[in-house]
């Protein structure tokens, strides 16, 4: 893991991992799976202030991805 972060409520956390793997767990619903966000690239994460919203910043190509995690 590279960077770990829980969202606004504490009701999710989303990893970076040196896979550059993003996931995310809900924990308000222990029998959930982690949900894969992103499958390479990532180095860190960040949620919106709202928890709507994942940042996910690629250290190697400088550039920062924005999901929108009601559409997922």
């Amino acid at each position: 893991v590279t960077d770990l972060t829980f969202s606004p409520t504490s009701s999710f956390v989303a990893a970076a991992c040196q896979s550059g793997a993003v996931w995310q767990v809900d924990l308000s619903a222990p029998e959930s799976k982690p949900q894969v966000i992103q499958q390479h690239g990532a180095s860190s994460v960040a949620y919106s202030h709202d928890g709507k919203f994942l940042a996910v910043g690629h250290s190697a190509s400088g550039e920062i991805s924005i999901w929108d995690l009601a559409a997922e």
